[in-house]
């Protein structure tokens, strides 16, 4: 019934009024009432910008998206978007040049008001010149890592240019949109071949390494914590490049030197096993494709399950990755994981339990030494109107282990590191995310 309605709604060209959460939006949901996991998208710009130039442009941007006009109702205990929330809200401060990492941290911990709305917010940080970044915090229900630095964008633009975007009418989840092979038994059958692969493969290797100070702290009692890093315009490219000359990826070599790091910070001395997780948008492999500006929860992921010795060479394990992420591509596991999120929810204990419970089990039963979500190269223009885009990047709060979002911008590539205290000690997370961007660092500059 619920397919069957949000394929009309799709049909008609135009975002409904209200529609029912999908199942991956309402496991997001759940979860994010049990312990806040938000996400938020970091745009540093440069130009001079007034309060009410910016309260404009979140105006008109909120027109554009249809989600960022939705709140969260619950009738019979179904939850479903409908519209009706307020204007974004918008906080403006005063920091030095790097206290934007302290408001992020801030607004991952900040719950949102679902029933209420929006599900997102903005916090604009000017630094007492031209140079400010603009924090826009939202629900992970809202969207994915892309969506947000979408919204971002539009944002930037709208106040540079003083032109408001043309508004978008699609709010279709992914589950409406799934391939027709993902559907059916074709469906149920995939998910399953997914499911016992990944039990098969714990069963074989066993208990993955997880990197923690003291896990004592349920979900919902630990703080969201960030670590920047921005590699250079030139080894950036030379990043880039090695990667290419080595026949792999980006991508596949900040999971193999995450991997790396992990396993010299615990000392190991021989192969043990990790559960490296990253992300893949489904934008263009669902059916009908995703527009390029529509925001929403459209993300897969792969998981990279192996021993792994401390002291394996990074391109080869690098050209591993990448063929094995070739590989789950090709078997279509992306779209058909998407779903298996309800199965992992019910598991989790579902309807039955407190949304804290659901917390706490789901982050047990999905216990992965570490996450990577890289966006790649941003292809946008950086100049808009009276504004330049100097970076803009991603990050998002995790209860369990560390998340490493990337994205490439005017040519740097930018890390931020989310942990959570006092999973990790600060002076634990530091010489962590530090040895694992020194493993990448050696690695472009040895032949």
């Amino acid at each position: 019934m619920q397919r069957v309605a949000l394929s009309r709604a799709a049909e008609s060209g135009a975002a409904p009024e209200e529609r029912p959460l999908s199942l991956s939006e309402r496991v997001m949901w759940r979860l994010n009432e049990g312990s806040p996991m938000n996400c938020c998208a970091i745009a540093g710009v440069r130009g001079a910008m007034s309060f009410e130039r910016l309260r404009w442009a979140l105006d008109v941007v909120q027109r554009r998206h249809p989600l960022l006009q939705m709140r969260v109702a619950v009738e019979d205990a179904r939850p479903f978007f409908r519209r009706g929330a307020p204007a974004l809200p918008l906080r403006t401060l005063e920091v030095g040049a790097g206290g934007w990492v302290a408001e992020v941290e801030r607004e991952l911990a900040t719950p949102f008001d679902t029933e209420k709305g929006p599900l997102a917010r903005c916090v604009w940080l000017h630094h007492g010149d031209s140079h400010w970044h603009l924090l826009l915090s939202y629900h992970h229900v809202l969207g994915d890592a892309m969506s947000g630095v979408l919204v971002a964008r539009d944002v930037v633009h709208a106040a540079g240019t003083g032109q408001a975007p043309p508004e978008l009418h699609d709010s279709v989840p992914l589950e409406a949109r799934l391939p027709a092979a993902e559907q059916g038994w074709s469906g149920t059958r995939g998910r399953l071949r997914v499911l016992l692969g990944l039990a098969a493969r714990r069963m074989r290797l066993g208990t993955p390494l997880l990197v923690q100070s003291d896990d004592a702290a349920p979900p919902h009692e630990r703080r969201p914590r960030l670590t920047p890093h921005t590699f250079d315009a030139g080894l950036t490219e030379a990043l880039v490049s090695r990667a290419r000359a080595e026949r792999t990826t980006v991508q596949a070599a900040l999971l193999a030197a995450t991997g790396l790091g992990m396993l010299r910070d615990a000392r190991a001395h021989r192969p043990l096993p990790l559960t490296l997780i990253t992300t893949v948008t489904l934008r263009n492999l669902l059916e009908p494709p995703v527009g390029p500006d529509d925001v929403g929860f459209f993300v897969g992921t792969l998981q990279y399950w192996r021993r792994i010795g401390p002291d394996a060479p990074l391109w080869e394990l690098a050209r591993a990755i990448r063929s094995e992420m070739a590989s789950d591509l090709a078997a279509r596991i992306p779209t058909l994981s998407a779903p298996l999120l309800h199965l992992i929810y019910r598991m989790s204990g579902g309807e039955r339990v407190s949304p804290r419970e659901l917390t706490r089990r789901w982050v047990k039963l999905n216990s992965v030494s570490a996450g990577v979500t890289n966006l790649g190269r941003l292809s946008m223009q950086t100049r808009m109107g009276e504004l330049e885009l100097e970076e803009l990047n991603v990050t998002g709060a995790l209860s369990s282990s560390f998340l490493c979002a990337a994205s490439t911008l005017n040519e740097r590539l930018h890390l931020n590191f989310a942990w959570a205290e006092p999973t990790l000690h600060e002076e634990h997370a530091t010489r962590l995310f530090s040895g694992i961007v020194d493993i990448l660092g050696h690695a472009v500059r040895t032949a």
